[in-house]
């Protein structure tokens, strides 16, 4: 059997500070008695510091095979993750967030699961942690991990809540289900909803494979680095809404899928509205839509749309 041929995706926009220990905790997963090998997929979104300089000293002083994709101009994590994944030559993905950690078995790990499983793809929960970059680096996930599979992908994505963007692939399976929605400036859950609906079999590591790092604060307070593109949580709530929307427009979904999703578009917008001041007319629309989504949804479509549309400090995709 080959060698299993593993591309490592990496969207980056301003995180010099950050690569280094990222780059380390990835490039440390090859040994000399791996059972993979590895490419990695730098994808630049013009950033403004020195991100590209600071990854090209970085694979000088560790040799890998590696593709640096420069843009001039920022179009968002969606689109630079398709370009990333166009580019990327291994028959599976990996793909990570430039500014967090891998625990140091973390490839070997998800491929021995994904292949003993017969998955097409296999998530890794996230967590924040106050660890440093070399103790999260340092972490490992046990040899016998507890794994949740399933022959109905999209039912454990919304079950378990996954979302990217800790996911092993097979790089046909991703590109069958048509990358990221770039119409969506954040990809996170429009990937990880998009491959379920076009895989056959996926499964979740119930373990840390990703550590996002944070100070003692955030970790308390449960809040994100302004690094982070989470933090804008006005954002959050537009790209979910928009994600929802464009996929309920798929003809694939069964109706309890629809039901199941047209009851989390509304969520968005009740969230948003909470977090702008409160309604109490749209928390009386979001209490119906747990029992009638499809009615809530027929009713109040064009009124969502127009307030995601019109709410302020939020990136949308031309």
């Amino acid at each position: 059997m080959p060698i299993p041929h593993i591309s490592v995706i990496l969207p980056i926009y301003n995180k010099e500070t950050y690569l280094p220990a990222t780059l380390a905790s990835l490039h440390s997963q090859q040994g000399s008695d791996r059972d993979f090998a590895l490419e990695f997929v730098l994808v630049d979104d013009a950033s403004t510091d020195d991100s590209v300089a600071v990854a090209e000293a970085f694979f000088c002083d560790h040799p890998a095979t590696v593709q640096i994709l420069r843009n001039e101009k920022n179009a968002g994590p969606s689109v630079r993750l398709n370009q990333g994944l166009r580019a990327a030559t291994g028959s599976l993905v990996f793909i990570f967030d430039a500014d967090d950690i891998a625990p140091r078995n973390v490839l070997s790990t998800l491929l021995r699961e994904m292949q003993s499983r017969s998955l097409d793809y296999i998530y890794g929960r996230s967590q924040k942690t106050n660890l440093s970059a070399a103790e999260a680096m340092a972490q490992a996930l046990p040899d016998t991990p507890k794994v949740d599979a399933s022959d109905d992908p999209l039912g454990l994505t919304l079950a378990r809540g996954i979302v990217l963007p800790i996911v092993l692939a097979r790089h046909e399976v991703v590109i069958g289900a048509g990358g990221c929605d770039d119409r969506v400036f954040v990809q996170d859950e429009s990937l990880a909803l998009r491959l379920a609906l076009f895989a056959r079999r996926a499964g979740l590591v119930e373990h840390p494979c990703r550590y996002v790092l944070v100070t003692p604060e955030e970790a308390a307070s449960g809040t994100s680095s302004a690094a982070h593109v989470s933090a804008n949580v006005a954002q959050a709530h537009h790209d979910q809404y928009l994600t929802y929307k464009h996929l309920l427009d798929d003809p694939r979904l069964t109706s309890d899928q629809r039901v199941a999703l047209t009851r989390k578009a509304v969520s968005p917008w009740w969230k948003s509205v909470r977090k702008q001041g409160g309604s109490p007319a749209v928390l009386g629309w979001y209490l119906l839509s747990r029992a009638f989504p499809l009615y809530v949804l027929a009713r109040q479509r064009e009124r969502i749309h127009a307030y995601f549309a019109a709410l302020p400090n939020v990136r949308r995709i031309a």
